[in-house]
């Protein structure tokens, strides 16, 4: 029996439905002011207040054809993720609104309604003869792996590339086909964290028209890089009062979405706070932080954005967004130019920028905005157009001493930015997350109708806070700072080049180091933003207590204790109200007799040169005087150390370069600067930052002797003596400090994780040469930690060979000014899949005759770059998956061969190549290469020679084949006929193994078995 019953009451609920009367309350349809869900509910409810349905979706379909405007309000509880509500097609409709909202409390707020996108795990299996790692079944994606974490501890789990490295690694995890395996951060079991996997990847999907979220929460959406918390698909969807923890994407506006709205939400612990590619989309009064903390979502540098506006989005609206924490920029607009208007908004901690775009309209606004971070304030302001509003904006903290008067250069060629202010804002307390204004901030009423800066209101009056001062505190003079690595890049050429100051990609946070000379010490105190202002302080010097309160004074006095060489000192300052700040903290090392050595140098040497390991008590500059007769004569200095870093994003060698003060250091000195069968005398002058300075006394070398084999092993010891096949060492850097040419550095098999760096070579015909001592069984594993793990800086004639080499961050292995540098039979990868990559194989700068050979790269960002290598030798290798192609010669084809190479299935394209003048190409002996991929539909129909593979994961969709400086070539016809190279070379599936499993052996049928150059098979030929 069929029924229906239709109720009208004025000031009541309007409820239609439709029931089928067989014993069971089955609700099929509503049209409803007001539909419940509650965790205690039952779909087969009909959705009122005491019979509420128990899920989103169920409601979802009882309200979607609704003829009038419909509520459905959540009940407090945690809901499971993955809803989506609608399909594609509604996503246009002329639908009724529906408001779908968490229920409110007595007062007003609203309960706590999560929706969860996590398996939160409890139990597992020990996994047997490895401490702390756990199984658990499960089955996941290699090109869309989980991620895991422990909330409690604030870890976050490393992706790892195997079993090896979890059992190495605490806090890390891999799968396979069938099982998860996990290290816990502390290697505890996994009941005694709150320890939870990657599920569902979003939590509500918008996909209809016309609806709003209010009031809830999103918990752990993480399975890919557009996993967010809500997503607006839909036109006119909105968001309002949510928020969002521990996501890819706190919220998101997909696609050509019009009309979307994201209004006074939070996101915190996310990679991205707002992502939208919709048209008109409106974020306003929004709060998003992050923590540069060990629970840090891993995102793609540029993804590391408070609000980022991408193609093909239009439009746009934000205002009063408050942002910190994010590394790449506060609010980006990539995409075309189109009218986007940034006002009143606070974006802090940026490393790359604070507002702006890659391109602007006439009438874009960006005004009324603080921007506080190392970063550019205001990002290609050169760019900007005339009627651009970019003016009454605040910038500060910038590494760039010149970049006020840079960028007023850029404004007075558009007519704007007159009123624009470098300046300390003056926020309440900034340690604290309380960046209202003081009264005397210059933001203040500085607009050209009264306006205040930012996105916060000022604080009226000084009583209304309790925030404690921040102070910070140095040394006053004739104390010295020891400097942390100086921060530089150096611009590609065609980007002007040249070497100066700039940001580096992960700040120094180090607490500050000072050099004195004499345990008695005067502080010099200064308190940033905080009201009421500080009245008491505390010391602590050492591993003592805290000193009693004492008034607060600019410049205090101390004794450190005695017995440390390095004492730890902290203060903090109180207020009248008796709040205490966080401590600042500094480390004062006492500098009273110039730096010493803490034994005897050791000295290696054989008929090629000498080095010397040394180690001091206190950081310092060294450098070795040598020659013939205790009267010297040469000088030898400490290498500079730097840390380098390649990227396709930033076009250019970010790096940071250390000063050469330090405690552990190696000298070399080679023929020819040494004469073979001579002997030396030498003396090592060590200077400290204070200039106290210290000679060492005479000694003398000759240079003799063979090279040397040495080997190391995971279980060796690094300790002099040791380096033989029975008495290993333990580190590949141990041994690279002493080896000189012709020494020959055999890993034997295991794990070496961590990096390792060399600032001298060998000689032509005697390399310095690191192996495998057994082919296959070496891998150097970075983690994801390390910006290389193998680092050449001035090593000229150094042979690589044999390694695997993975999970860096930049550069597997990276070579500057290394000339005849050979990498070969090497394997360089850094994710389980193709996808989303950061770093490159191998990067060579500077370094001309470098040789690869018989290298397999693939998963990663690109295969090999070479910067200004002319003379190199790129011969069967294997490259594939990778991000941007499989190599890039950066100003160094000039005399250099690319022949016999699989260059097949990468990004954009499978190879690159950049002149300074097309001359260079002449001499560019480019052939014998398969060059096969899947060309996407890229400005134009998919070109009809495009491969299908049969293995999907191989269906990458490359944008081209080759490019020639801005020129792209689709089709190996079009590359031959420009460029008369690859003459030989196919376009062709190579028929590999089994790529999922990383198995790049070629099948018996491959194109590329007798394809090479005199019927050599293309590719490398030791898989």
């Amino acid at each position: 029996m069929r029924g229906s019953l239709r109720c009208v009451f004025c000031g009541m609920v309007c409820v239609s439905l439709t029931a089928v009367a067989d014993g069971n309350k089955t609700a099929t349809t509503v049209s409803s002011q007001i539909v419940h869900v509650a965790v205690t509910g039952d779909d087969h409810n009909p959705g009122t207040e005491a019979e509420p349905v128990a899920r989103l979706q169920k409601a979802y379909e009882l309200v979607k054809n609704s003829e009038t405007p419909t509520e459905i309000i959540i009940h407090a509880g945690v809901y499971e993720g993955g809803v989506a509500l609608g399909r594609r097609e509604d996503r246009f409709g002329d639908s009724q609104h529906i408001l779908i909202r968490a229920a409110t409390k007595p007062d007003g707020s609203f309960e706590k309604v999560a929706f969860d996108g996590a398996k939160h795990i409890s139990e597992a299996t020990p996994a047997p003869g490895a401490p702390g790692v756990f199984q658990i079944p499960g089955k996941y994606q290699a090109d869309r792996p989980p991620q895991m974490w422990e909330a409690d501890s604030r870890k976050r789990y490393t992706l790892v590339a195997d079993k090896t490295a979890v059992a190495h690694y605490p806090a890390s995890f891999w799968f396979d086909d069938e099982d998860v395996f996990f290290h816990t951060s502390d290697d505890k079991p996994p009941e005694e964290h709150d320890l939870g996997i990657s599920r569902h990847s979003n939590g509500i999907s918008l996909w209809r028209s016309n609806i709003t979220l209010r009031g809830l929460e999103f918990h752990s959406f993480l399975t890919w890089n557009y996993s967010h918390g809500a997503g607006l698909f839909g036109a006119k969807t909105a968001v309002e009062d949510c928020y969002t923890w521990n996501a890819v994407r706190g919220f998101y506006a997909w696609m050509d979405t019009p009309k979307g709205r994201i209004i006074r939400c939070r996101a915190e612990d996310v990679g991205t706070g707002i992502f939208s590619q919709g048209l008109g989309t409106i974020i306003e009064d929004c709060r998003l932080d992050k923590v540069r903390d060990d629970f840090l979502v891993p995102v793609y540098s540029q993804d590391d954005t408070g609000i980022h506006y991408y193609y093909p989005a239009k439009d746009g609206e934000i205002r009063r967004n408050l942002i910190t924490g994010h590394w790449w920029a506060g609010i980006f607009v990539k995409c075309p130019s189109h009218k986007f208007i940034v006002e009143n908004n606070t974006v802090l901690g940026y490393q790359w920028g604070g507002i702006g775009g890659t391109s602007y309209d006439p009438e874009g606004v960006y005004r009324f905005n603080i921007c506080v971070g190392r970063g550019s304030p205001f990002v290609f302001a050169d760019g900007l157009k005339p009627g651009t509003v970019m003016d009454y904006n605040l910038g500060w903290g910038f590494a760039n001493q010149f970049a006020p008067r840079n960028y007023q250069t850029s404004f007075e060629k558009t007519g704007t930015g007159q009123h624009t202010l470098f300046a300390e804002p003056r926020f309440v307390s900034s340690p604290t997350g309380d960046y209202r204004l003081l009264l005397d901030s210059p933001c203040v009423k500085k607009g050209p109708n009264g306006e205040t800066f930012g996105a916060l209101p000022v604080l009226e009056s000084e009583t209304a806070s309790r925030a404690p001062a921040q102070p910070t505190i140095a040394l006053a003079e004739p104390a010295k700072a020891v400097e942390p690595p100086k921060l530089w890049s150096q611009g590609d050429p065609w980007l002007a080049g040249g070497i100066g100051p700039a940001l580096h990609l992960q700040p120094y946070d180090g607490p500050a180091e000072w050099l004195a000379p004499s345990r008695e010490v005067q502080l010099s105190v200064a308190v940033s933003d905080g009201t009421p202002q500080p009245k008491v302080m505390q010391i602590r010097p050492g591993n003592g207590k805290w000193s009693s309160s004492r008034p607060f004074e600019p410049d205090p006095a101390i004794s450190l204790p005695v017995g440390q060489s390095a004492v730890a000192v902290q203060l903090r300052v109180g207020c009248a109200e008796g709040n205490w700040s966080p401590p600042a903290g500094m480390i004062v090392r006492v500098a009273d007799g110039g730096p010493q050595l803490t034994g005897e140098p050791i000295v290696h040497t054989n008929r090629d040169g000498a080095v010397f390991v040394f180690e001091t008590d206190l950081p310092c500059a060294a450098a070795l005087e040598f020659g013939l007769t205790s009267r010297y004569g040469s000088t030898v200095p400490l290498p500079k150390q730097a840390q380098r870093v390649w990227t396709e994003q930033l076009t250019g060698d970010w790096f940071t370069r250390a000063t050469s003060i330090r405690t552990s250091s190696a000298l070399a000195v080679l023929v020819p600067q040494v004469e073979s069968g001579k002997t030396y005398h030498y003396r090592l002058v060590l200077t400290d930052a204070l200039g106290g300075k210290t000679v060492t006394p005479d000694g003398t070398f000759s240079v003799a002797g063979e090279p040397t084999r040495y080997y190391i092993s995971p279980e060796g010891v690094d300790a002099e003596g040791n380096g033989t096949k029975n008495e290993p060492w333990r580190s590949l850097q141990f041994a690279a400090d002493r080896a000189l040419p012709g020494d020959r550095i055999a890993l034997l098999p295991g794990f070496y994780p961590g990096q390792a760096s060399l600032t001298h070579g060998g000689l032509s015909g005697t390399p310095i040469t690191i192996e495998a001592d057994q082919p296959g069984t070496v891998v150097m594993d970075g983690r994801h930690a390390v910006d290389s793990c193998l680092r050449l800086d001035g090593s000229p004639h150094v042979s690589i060979k044999g390694l695997e080499v993975r999970w860096f961050q930049s550069a597997g292995i990276y070579a500057l000014k290394s000339p005849d540098l050979t990498i070969a039979h090497c394997r360089l990868w850094n994710r389980m899949a193709r996808g989303w990559v950061n770093g490159t194989g191998i990067v060579v700068r500077n370094s001309p005759g470098f040789v690869a050979e018989d290298n397999v790269l693939y998963c990663v960002e690109t295969g090999m770059v070479l910067y200004e290598s002319p003379n190199s030798r790129i011969v069967h290798n294997t490259g594939l998956w990778n991000m941007y192609g499989a190599a890039y010669f950066l100003r160094s084809v000039a005399g250099s061969v690319c022949q016999n190479n699989c260059f097949a299935f990468s990004g954009n394209q499978m190879y690159r190549i950049t002149t300074a003048d097309e001359k260079e190409l002449e001499t560019f002996d480019a052939d014998y290469n398969n060059l096969g991929t899947r060309l996407r539909e890229w400005q134009g129909p998919r070109p009809a020679h495009s491969l299908m593979p049969e293995v999907k994961s191989l269906q990458v969709g490359s944008k081209t084949m080759v490019t020639l400086d801005e020129t792209w070539y689709h089709s190996l016809e079009e590359w031959r006929d420009r460029s008369g190279r690859d003459m030989h070379s196919i376009f062709a599936d190579p028929q590999f193994v089994d790529p999922d499993k990383h198995d790049f052996r070629l099948r018996p049928d491959s194109p590329n078995i007798g394809a090479g150059k005199n019927g050599a098979t293309i590719g490398a030929r030791w898989q």
